[in-house]
């Protein structure tokens, strides 16, 4: 699942959305703020030009909604005006850090059911941390 938060706020005509580094999206994926919501491909990434520890994702369309900073950014399924879907279902949270390769499986351990303390964690944003229903964020 691909997360992350905004480091400005944005109006509901913007289209470009200022996240903190460290993020995995790349030009081609598709944002949403909500599921439900809109949804739009990045066009552009491109480091923040006041603050090189933060990067500025572009997309083609407003996603419509006024955001603050600390709101979180999602993979979406598919671009539309409406009836954004996470593009994976958040079912669990993974209880170490790997690298995928490209077209390449790893086993991995998950955890349906902890407590998790939040700042040990990267950001997952409220919209993910609800569909863990198991897992408590202390």
């Amino acid at each position: 699942m691909k997360v992350a938060v905004l480091t400005d706020d944005a109006t509901n005509s913007a289209t470009t959305y200022t996240v903190k580094k460290g993020h995995n999206f790349k030009v081609g994926d598709v944002l949403m703020l909500a599921p439900g919501g809109a949804a739009y491909a990045i066009t552009a990434i491109a480091t923040n030009s006041g603050d090189g520890s933060k990067d500025d994702l572009t997309v083609g369309t407003t996603l419509g909604v006024a955001a603050k900073a600390g709101d979180s950014l999602y993979l979406a399924a598919e671009a539309g005006a409406s009836g954004a879907a996470f593009k994976y279902a958040p079912v669990a949270l993974v209880g170490e850090s790997y690298d995928v390769d490209a077209l390449s499986n790893h086993i991995v351990n998950a955890w349906t059911i902890g407590q998790i303390r939040e700042s040990n964690i990267p950001p997952i944003g409220a919209e993910v941390k609800a569909k863990l229903t198991g897992i408590q964020f202390i």
